[in-house]
Formats: structure tokens, sequence, C-alpha cells
């Protein structure tokens, strides 16, 4: 805010000039009026600039929203978490898987607190629920699933876990919609895929194989992800996760949006102070050429 500030001034400062060289000599005001006029430009794109941020940023509105949705996330993971660290620590870990796996901030919380809940035996940390995540989420990237159903593959396999067991159901899935799974489950067992039904029929793979699974080939895994498009979605989804994250911690600890309302008031006066002096220069101007035609003419508009 205070760089935009300082921005806004400067480019006002040279609008003033440039408008004060005009009014000297109409005879030798073509090249001031023209200065005069790119320095609005860019007064009026620092404003857009300054306004869009507000305005997607800074928006009230969306701030409580999304401030209120992290507050909600950080409750759960303290909860599926409690006992297993700083809590600190903990959710800027979350926040790290998030961002590595192009994932929301949401679903990995969601994930990995599942998985220390549902499993202490293997996942007794924070750590390996949140290693194991990643190998999972980054499999299913590499698949080409959308986050969406990532979400939903996660989920089944969380259910596997918290049933105690590797069920039909959760092969099923992976075998349609990611095999790959599959075969890193069949390198671990050493059998075929239709063995592996049996096996899972049979009750014969445990939890710890599915883990092994996909543990064993973490170097696979990220040389698969590492040669995927970084998208702007990516980049938005990171944005947003890093910004709710911030906001729900700014406000628990300084309660922001108590005084957040102050803060933008004075922004905009300051914007709208500059807008008003281009304003004023724009006035003077036209009055010094008879009208905003003839300005229009002289710049051979």
């Amino acid at each position: 805010q205070k760089e935009a500030q300082e921005e806004i001034e400067e480019a006002t400062k040279k609008t003033e000039k440039a408008a004060r060289k005009t009014e000297k000599s109409a005879g030798k005001t073509k090249r001031s009026y023209e200065e005069a006029a790119k320095s609005v430009d860019t007064l009026a794109e620092k404003l857009k600039t300054v306004l869009t941020a507000v305005g997607i940023g800074f928006s009230l509105t969306q701030m409580n929203a999304l401030s209120e949705e992290f507050n909600g996330i950080n409750d759960q993971i303290k909860n599926a978490t409690k006992g297993l660290g700083n809590q600190k620590e903990i959710q800027e870990k979350i926040m790290q898987s998030a961002n590595d796996t192009k994932m929301s901030y949401a679903d990995t919380a969601k994930v990995v607190g599942a998985l220390v809940q549902e499993n202490k035996e293997l996942f007794s940390s924070v750590d390996e629920a949140i290693a194991f995540n990643d190998a999972v989420t980054k499999t299913f990237k590499v698949a080409g699933k959308s986050n969406e159903e990532i979400a939903g593959l996660t989920e089944a396999i969380n259910k596997s876990f918290a049933k105690g067991k590797v069920d039909s159901e959760t092969i099923s899935q992976l075998l349609e919609q990611a095999p790959e799974a599959v075969e890193y489950l069949n390198r671990q067992l050493g059998s075929t895929t239709d063995q592996l039904e049996q096996m899972v029929s049979d009750g014969r793979v445990s939890l710890a194989d599915l883990k092994d699974a996909f543990m064993m080939n973490v170097d696979e895994i990220n040389e698969g992800f590492n040669g995927l498009d970084y998208s702007i979605s990516d980049a938005l989804l990171n944005i947003r996760n890093l910004w709710g994250y911030w906001l729900d911690d700014i406000n628990a600890s300084t309660g922001l949006t108590k005084t957040l309302a102050k803060y933008m008031t004075r922004a905009f006066d300051m914007i709208m102070k500059g807008m008003n002096k281009v304003r004023d220069i724009s006035v003077k101007v036209t009055k010094k050429f008879g009208g905003i035609e003839n300005v229009l003419k002289f710049i051979g508009i």
C-alpha cells in the first residue's frame, strides 16, 4: 500500500509539472501536453492496479469469507493433530504440501488429518501422513486427474485406512481412474492385476502394503510430477492458499478485520485526492485551449 501511494504521488507530481509547462506557452505546448497526457495515463494505470488489487484482495466481504474458511480448516487440523506437535508448524507443513502438490489447503488438510486420525500405527506423525499424501496426490496428478477427481480418489484410499483393510471398492476405483497406482501395488506385491484383485478379495493385501506401494516409488512419482506444466490455475490456487492462510493468521493475531476498513478508507481517500488533481489539471488544460474539441484537434485526434 505504501509503495502504491508513493507511485501515485510521483505520477501526480509529474502530471502537475507537465501541465504547468502547458499553461506557460501555447506555442510550445504540444510536447508538454503529450507529456501530461502520458503522466495521466501512468497515474490511471497505477490507480487501476491499486483498485483492482483492492477489489480482488481487500474486499471486506471476500476477506471475511476467506478468513472464516481458513479459520475453520485450521480448527479441523487442530482437532485431528492434537498432541502431534506445534500447531503453527503443522499448519505450515500442510500448506507447503498443498502448494507442492498443486492442491487446495482444505483438501490437503482433510487428507492429512484423516490419515493421522484413522491409522495411528502407520501414520504416527504428521510428516508421515504428509509424505504419503504427497506421493498419492502426485501420482494422480501425473495420471491427469483434476483436483476434484483427486479428492475423490484420496477419500477412497482414506476409507480403506478407516476400515483397517484394502477393499475391492478402492482397488476398482484405482484400476479405473489411476492404473499407475495399481502398478505400484503390483510391484510391491510381485503380483499381476488379476492376482491383486483376488488377493484383495481374500483380504491378503495389508494397509502397510498400500502405503509402501507409493512410498517405495517416490523418486519415480516425483520425476513424473516434476515434468508437468505449472499452469495459471495452479498459480492462482497457490496464491489463494497463501492469502487465505495469511488472512486467518493476521486476523487471529491482530484483529485485522476490525481495523482494516479504516485503512481502506484512508487509502481510497488518497487515491481520490490524486484523481481530483488530475481532474483539476484536465479542466485547466481544456480551458487553455478553449474546449476539449480544440485539445483533440491540437494533438491530432
